[in-house]
């Protein structure tokens, strides 16, 4: 009974898995995308990366500016703090412009200097 139940399950997936998989499709962006990476250290230093500059403007708070057409206008910005467990990150860019303001902190202990990393996409 045991031979038969496992045979029927092995049967089931052997037909029906190549179908689902087949109505499975990875849909491309519709155009292609900009992206910028890059790693800022707490003095507000370019640690890695290119096509943009950075400075520190005060205690937790940076400034990303994207040089020529590495980024255009509006763009998706991700930041993580680097080594700080419990720090969060902000991004803003105003009005899609090529520049993006970033704020480190926690809540305990408010804005902080710290290493942070960013990548932004854009479509092209």
């Amino acid at each position: 009974m045991n031979r038969v139940l496992i045979l029927a399950i092995g049967l089931a997936i052997a037909l029906v898995g190549p179908v689902s998989a087949a109505g499975f499709r990875y849909m491309a962006p519709a155009s292609p995308l900009r992206v910028v990476a890059g790693e800022i250290g707490p003095d507000g230093s370019v640690m890695n990366g290119s096509g943009f500059t950075a400075h520190r403007v005060g205690v937790g708070q940076y400034v990303i500016r994207f040089q020529n057409d590495s980024i255009r206008g509006c763009a998706a910005v991700f930041v993580t703090p680097v080594g700080e467990a419990y720090y969060g990150a902000a991004a803003s860019q105003a009005g899609c412009g090529r520049k993006v303001a970033v704020n480190i902190g926690s809540v305990g202990y408010g804005l902080q200097d710290s290493t942070f990393q960013f990548v932004a996409v854009e479509e092209k």
